[in-house]
């Protein structure tokens, strides 16, 4: 029987350099009999997730579709999305499980760094315009819409779906996960390939985030000034809620942590993260921006630039008249 692999999430765990890896080296894992079934133009299976989401891919299409992407020289497809672990109504397996056996990829990341992350992604980026506009506590009040947050309850989902031995659930910190891309690799069985480079995707430090959410561009100008600002050192740090707000988190999570390890990891402890504290003096972010004069003009220099040069590239070619010179005789 084929086997569908299934790398669902979450965000925020390095999946943007796993797909990208996956992706640069599909040749490579074809010839292990491994397919990572991606368009030329993308190193993911996002819109296919999305389209999933909004129920537009029902089990039959889904099906139709893994067949007409898998390989005869390949007994095992890759999928990888971040939008799946999002995705509470998975009977669109049903007809792929008729030939597939099917497994599925978590990599989960505690909860505090995950939101300071997603929110810093949000207004870096822009995926969401309502969170980009968000002040960090107006933020936090949206949690019910990450969801898959409860990991104990997203992981029974599949669990339901697919059975509790088809889930490879893995947790991202220093003293259990730290090399996404090795440790995916040898969950899939993928030998001989060489290490990940350094990750993509990184956050801005605070106090740009505070300033490209002040300046609030649209989406295309927020990506060309994001990249100018991430050009830019500083010295603030990543997190944006106090150490008080983080603890807070991680007690609101603490008793579906707990189920979660319990359930899916086998760990009689209950504990999910083995590094589950907040020190008080843990550094976060207070909008120094907006009091050091010096550090605001850079950003502000580095916004200009980026929009001028948007603005150059758009503009149409300027075209110059000859100039006529007469030239009188007699």
């Amino acid at each position: 029987m084929k086997q569908l692999i299934i790398h669902a999430g979450i965000q925020r765990t390095g999946t943007t350099t796993l797909q990208s890896y996956l992706a640069t080296h599909a040749d490579a894992l074809r010839r292990q009999g491994l397919h990572y079934a991606v368009a030329s133009r993308t190193s993911n299976h996002q819109e296919l997730g999305w389209a999933l989401r909004r129920g537009e891919v029902d089990a039959a299409a889904f099906a139709a579709w893994i067949a007409r992407e898998s390989r005869p020289d390949c007994n095992r497809t890759l999928l990888s999305a971040e939008v799946f672990c999002t995705l509470r109504n998975l009977s669109f397996l049903d007809e792929a499980r008729k030939e597939h056996d099917v497994v599925a990829v978590f990599y989960l990341r505690r909860q505090d760094e995950w939101l300071s992350s997603w929110y810093n992604v949000n207004v870096k980026l822009g995926p969401f315009r309502d969170l980009a506009r968000m002040g960090p506590e107006e933020f936090l009040g949206q949690r019910g819409r990450f969801h898959w947050l409860r990991y104990a309850g997203m992981l029974d989902t599949w669990a339901a779906a697919i059975g509790a031995d088809n889930l490879r659930v893995r947790v991202v910190e220093p003293a259990q996960v730290s090399d996404v891309v090795a440790d995916f690799l040898a969950i899939i069985g993928a030998s001989s390939l060489p290490p990940a480079r350094a990750r993509s995707n990184v956050s801005l430090a605070a106090d740009q985030i505070a300033f490209l959410r002040a300046l609030n561009p649209s989406r295309p100008a927020r990506r060309k000034i994001s990249r100018a600002l991430a050009a830019i050192l500083s010295d603030a740090p990543v997190t944006v809620f106090s150490p008080e707000t983080r603890r807070a988190i991680l007690a609101d999570y603490a008793s579906d942590n707990a189920a979660a390890a319990r359930r899916h990891l086998r760990r009689a402890d209950g504990r999910l993260f083995l590094n589950d504290t907040v020190p008080d003096d843990a550094p976060w972010y207070r909008g120094d921006v907006w009091s050091d004069p010096e550090r605001l003009r850079r950003y502000v220099d580095a916004a200009i630039a980026a929009l001028d040069g948007e603005a150059a590239a758009a503009a149409p070619p300027v075209r110059r008249k000859t100039p006529q010179v007469r030239i009188k005789t007699g």
